[in-house]
C-alpha cells in the first residue's frame, strides 16, 4: 500500500524546495503563468484596442491560468504538513488574494484582477 503521508510529504517538498530537474520546470511553468496573467490585465488596461482585438484567446487564456493557479494553491494547502504550516507563508496568502476575484466570479471587474499583480511579490521571490 502506498503510504499517503510520505507521498504528501513529497509532494510539498517538491512545491516548496524544487531541487530535482522537474521541480524547476514546474516553478518555471508558474512563473510563466504568473507574466503571462499580469500581462493580460496590463493589456486590458493599457492597450484596450489590443485587447479588444485579441478578446476571445486573452479571455479564454485569462479564465484558463487562475483555475491552474486555484488547483496549485489546493495542492500546496493539502500537502503542507499543517494548516498552520500554510498560513504562515505568507506568498501563500498573496496567491489566495491574487485569484479570489477568479473565485468569486469576479474577474469582469478589472479593479479587482488588478490584485493577480501581487503575484509578482511571487515572482520576485522566486528569482532570488
Amino acid at each position: 500500500m502506498i503510504d499517503l503521508q510520505s507521498r504528501k510529504s513529497k509532494i510539498y517538498e517538491f512545491l516548496e524546495y524544487p531541487g530535482s530537474s522537474n521541480a524547476k520546470l514546474f516553478r518555471l511553468f508558474i512563473i510563466f503563468l504568473i507574466i503571462v496573467s499580469t500581462s493580460i490585465v496590463i493589456i486590458e488596461i493599457f492597450f484596450p484596442d489590443v485587447f479588444k482585438d485579441n478578446y476571445r484567446l486573452l479571455t479564454y487564456i485569462d479564465k484558463a491560468i487562475p483555475a491552474i493557479f486555484v488547483i496549485e494553491i489546493l495542492i500546496r494547502f493539502l500537502t503542507s504538513p499543517t494548516i498552520k504550516t500554510y498560513a504562515q507563508n505568507p506568498f501563500n496568502w498573496i496567491d489566495i488574494i491574487a485569484v479570489l476575484p477568479s473565485i468569486i466570479g469576479a474577474n469582469d471587474l478589472v479593479a479587482l484582477r488588478t490584485l493577480r499583480l501581487l503575484r509578482i511579490f511571487k515572482l520576485t521571490s522566486e528569482l532570488s
